[in-house]
């Protein structure tokens, strides 16, 4: 890298440290090196350290069948032996199964995994890999202050970013303080409030889908046959499907979905009684799918039960926009069912740090940044949208139970986005 580098001593702040934006404070590290002053990274999350089960009990693919993909990128962070110890389940590609509503499932298939990595995906429970990516970034002695927003930033006349930082008190009150960047990397997730407003008009748009579900525990063991050292999805004739994946040796996620017109918002609180109606309406709902389905919602963890809309969001590209990047759920959101998301969020981090360090200017860093994942996402949003469409269909395919089409359509989009 040339001494004369155009963030060389700059101040950068990544608002938040989720997959997108710790891969890429990650990679501005490693790619630097040491022949020019590195500039200032310091990561801001809103969250607290600790784990939420609702929002990180589930587990997530990390694909590793192509270049672009999540696992490949863990690996060139050095991150891909701590990846295959935490994950539940690897070689998952030969592992995704259709099930119809009485558990007969599809013939499996496989993918050959990219170059000479070790496996063509895994699945690994979310609040692992965060750990994994926590983990490493302070280990590296990236600077991260947790429990603090980043709002409404604002362009300068000298060029550089100020920021508004809401921290939470112990009181349940917050304090607010400003700093100021040379370039702010936004990547507090799908709903953005940085985005909110700098583009108050690009805002999440309903699918249409709603899912509800949770994680199922089962002591000792005792996994329903249908479903062990398996995931995937049962599909139905009826509108509703239900998405399976184990997130340790005894627990499993599932998450049922249906269409539905209006979306549902999630309580402010929750109790009791609201986690069991949740739990009564997805055996009504589900009623169409046979036994484990039942006692797989009865056995779920009253902690883990969630209810949400399944929201997206087209990409947009960065031309009017200066000193600040949007990576990740912050420019692009998808539907749990796209399948894709964090292998998406952890190549925009990647490259973007890879563009920064290897450009002559802010301009041609981003604008190859844009040229490369806005294109990507788009192809992700797409296969999300088919997904949608095949697992809510009143009028199922029956040959994709018996030839294998069906899982492979279903799931080798995910390696094409």
């Amino acid at each position: 890298m040339a001494r004369e580098h155009f963030l060389e001593g700059k101040d950068i702040v990544v608002a938040g440290a989720g997959v997108a934006g710790l891969a890429f404070a990650l990679n501005l590290q490693k790619q630097w090196g040491d022949n020019a002053r590195p500039p200032r990274v310091v990561v801001f999350d809103r969250d607290k350290r600790e784990v939420d089960l609702r929002r990180q009990g589930y587990s997530q693919t990390l694909s590793g069948i192509k270049e672009d993909t999540g696992l490949v990128v863990l690996k060139q962070l050095g991150l891909l032996g701590k990846v295959l110890d935490g994950a539940v389940m690897t070689d998952a590609i030969s592992k995704f199964t259709i099930w119809d509503k009485d558990w007969i499932a599809s013939p499996s298939f496989n993918v050959p995994a990219y170059g000479d990595m070790p496996t063509s995906a895994v699945r690994i429970p979310r609040r692992v890999l965060r750990m994994i990516l926590i983990d490493a970034a302070e280990a590296a002695g990236i600077e991260v202050h947790w429990g603090v927003s980043c709002e409404a930033p604002e362009c300068l006349d000298d060029g550089r970013v100020e920021i508004r930082l809401r921290t939470a008190d112990d009181g349940g009150g917050t304090q607010s303080t400003t700093t100021k960047c040379d370039l702010i990397i936004v990547a507090d997730g799908a709903n953005s409030k940085i985005r909110t407003s700098l583009r108050p008009d690009d805002t999440l748009q309903y699918t249409g889908l709603m899912m509800m579900g949770g994680v199922a525990e089962f002591p000792d063991n005792a996994v329903p046959d249908h479903i062990r050292d398996k995931w995937g999805m049962v599909l139905t004739d009826q509108g509703v499907s239900c998405f399976l994946s184990p997130t340790s040796q005894m627990g499993y996620h599932w998450g049922l979905s249906w269409r539905e017109q209006s979306p549902r918002a999630p309580p402010t609180t929750w109790s009791i009684e609201y986690t069991q109606s949740l739990k009564s309406e997805a055996l009504q709902r589900g009623r169409v799918i046979a036994e484990p389905f039942a006692t797989i919602v009865e056995r779920t963890d009253p902690s883990t039960i969630f209810i949400m809309a399944g929201m997206d969001k087209r990409p947009f590209s960065h031309e009017h926009l200066r000193g600040v990047v949007f990576i990740g759920d912050s420019n692009h959101a998808f539907s749990p069912l796209a399948g894709n998301g964090a292998n998406v969020a952890l190549k925009d981090g990647y490259d973007l740090a890879e563009q920064l360090c290897k450009a002559s200017s802010m301009h041609d860093a981003v604008s190859q940044f844009d040229r490369e994942s806005v294109p990507r996402a788009f192809r992700t949003l797409d296969r999300s949208h088919e997904r949608i469409a095949s697992a809510h269909t009143t009028q199922l395919d029956r040959d994709q139970f018996t030839d294998g089409s069906g899982a492979n359509d279903f799931l080798v989009g995910q390696g094409q986005s």
